[in-house]
């Protein structure tokens, strides 16, 4: 899932008024509690700490962007 604060481009998850980081840290708890392998790429600290407990990988975005151009 790509998630974007307010309005969201065609096959990405846009939150309306609600930030993107609050979205996101209530999916992962709902999906890791459901038993899902969570992955969370942002280079957001405050946010890659809300969500540490539920998240089975975490990458920055920098990070992200250097495995992609491998590939």
């Amino acid at each position: 899932m790509i998630v974007f604060d307010g309005t969201a481009p065609a096959d990405a998850i846009g939150t309306g008024r609600e930030s993107a980081d609050d979205w996101i840290a209530r999916e992962a708890v709902r999906l890791a509690g459901k038993g899902r392998t969570v992955w969370l790429v942002s280079s957001d600290r405050g946010l890659r700490e809300r969500v540490r407990p539920h998240v089975d990988r975490m990458i920055g975005g920098g990070a992200f962007a250097g495995e992609l151009e491998r590939l």
